[in-house]
């Protein structure tokens, strides 16, 4: 298909779209660019398909359709800051599922591995666009949290927040792990994470986790209102969905569901906005970036999808 690419595009921003992953899965297996459009869409909205649930248990969905995208398309830092952001959400996965394991050495040695991984797609990045802030800081970030997995030769996390800083001056994560390196990760993430100057919207939703109705709370990083539409159209059994928009890192706007006019968040949210996929004048949130949300540091799309879907795994 031609422009396999643009019609996910079209299906994935479509709202209300009856399509179905049948046919997204269709269009990706057709062509690497559709792939990446699939697996940033899969790294939004998808738990299921960024989840780690077990070592050397199969890579989940979205991870395969990146390395399809990233190995076609060696040049697309994109497709390589993407796949690095899904394999370092993997080792926060990890650490958060071994915490108090006792036998974690298949866990450790699948994380190393996510980890180097990471760190070099994050170097081949910046090496295809030195002026990538997103690659910058989001190599920063992974070598501050886990650079211990790391093998020898990987700069430090200051170093990397520095050469961040260079190209984006003010850069908040950054700026955060320069902080926390400098005064031995004694700060809390309201201390260590200054105000963002980019735009995004922030999902407080209940996931459904059993057919009973049982839910967990969870949160969702989306850059734009596009993938707010995306992710009402995509986002799976999810309830009581409120979306927080940010403006240069401060709350301007609370939007909620409609019950009494059976209007979703998606609609509700596009009706507030005209129907633009972008505010006029608003910085995106780059690709892999994390936030501050209520005290709370957030990876860009889905969080904390291990505790709901991936008990089993302890």
């Amino acid at each position: 298909m031609a422009n396999s690419a643009e019609h996910v595009r079209q299906l994935i921003t479509s709202p209300g779209s009856a399509a179905s992953w049948t046919a997204l899965r269709q269009a990706a297996s057709e062509d690497p660019s559709a792939a990446l459009e699939l697996g940033h869409l899969m790294l939004q909205v998808s738990w299921s398909a960024t989840q780690v649930t077990a070592p050397s248990s199969g890579s989940p969905e979205a991870e395969t359709l990146l390395r399809h995208a990233a190995s076609s398309r060696p040049d697309d830092a994109q497709a390589a800051i993407l796949l690095a952001t899904l394999l370092s959400l993997h080792c926060d996965q990890i650490e958060d599922i071994t915490f108090g394991m006792r036998h974690r050495k298949r866990w450790e040695s699948d994380s190393r591995r996510r980890a180097d991984e990471a760190c070099r797609l994050y170097q081949e990045a910046l090496r295809t666009d030195p002026r990538s802030g997103a690659a910058a800081s989001g190599l920063a970030r992974l070598l501050h949290r886990h650079g211990g997995l790391v093998s020898p030769g990987a700069p430090s996390a200051a170093d990397a927040a520095a050469d961040a800083l260079t190209i984006t001056p003010g850069e908040p994560v950054a700026l955060r792990v320069l902080g926390e390196t400098s005064d031995g990760g004694g700060r809390s993430p309201e201390r260590g994470f200054p105000k963002s100057p980019f735009d995004y919207f922030v999902l407080e939703v209940e996931l459904i986790v059993s057919n009973s109705g049982e839910s967990v709370p969870r949160c969702v990083v989306l850059r734009d209102l596009g993938q707010v539409a995306a992710f009402d159209t995509h986002g799976g059994d999810v309830a009581n969905a409120v979306a927080h928009r940010y403006v240069n890192g401060t709350v301007v706007a609370t939007h909620r569901e409609s019950r009494l006019s059976g209007r979703s968040l998606g609609q509700v949210v596009a009706e507030r906005y005209a129907g633009r996929a972008t505010v006029p004048g608003s910085r995106p949130l780059p690709v892999g970036h994390p936030v501050l949300h209520k005290g709370e540091v957030l990876s860009y799309g889905v969080n904390g999808a291990w505790g709901a879907t991936a008990a089993g795994g302890r």
